[in-house]
């Protein structure tokens, strides 16, 4: 089951797990940027209600946290971008990665933004071949 998080009791009993998570994440794939400010300013803006900001949750049937995705709608020179900072499924639930390729995309169309982007280090073929992405750039660090 896969969810959107909001300002919510759901929400804040998943904080540390979910800040843990994406922490992780962000020292993993991301390290261009130090990891707690980021996602402390994710969760704050999360817990402001900031509409732009969507943090999915998936669950498994226990409830247990097994996926979670960071998607952002940016504004960039007067276009709406949506931008997926992070996405990641535990290990046996890659059905969570598809389903928040399909949330981010039904998101670009409800928004009507001119492009949905995804920082990337593994599945690049895959989001090429089966979703038609491209590498438009590449960062080094």
């Amino acid at each position: 089951m896969k969810q959107r998080l909001t300002n919510d009791n759901l929400s804040r009993a998943l904080h540390q797990t979910l800040y843990q998570r994406m922490v992780s994440f962000c020292q993993q794939y991301t390290p261009e940027f130090p990891a707690e400010p980021v996602v402390e300013s994710w969760l704050s803006r999360l817990y402001k209600g900031d509409d732009n900001l969507h943090i999915l949750a998936s669950f498994d049937s226990s409830w247990q946290l097994v996926g979670h995705a960071v998607i952002d709608v940016q504004d960039h020179y007067g276009y709406k971008v949506v931008y997926c900072h992070q996405a990641h499924a535990d290990k046996g639930y890659q059905s969570t990665l598809e389903e928040g390729i399909e949330y981010v995309e039904k998101l670009r169309s409800y928004v009507g933004a001119y492009c949905s982007c995804f920082s990337v280090t593994k599945h690049i073929k895959g989001l090429e071949k089966k979703y038609g992405y491209q590498v438009v750039r590449t960062m080094m660090m």
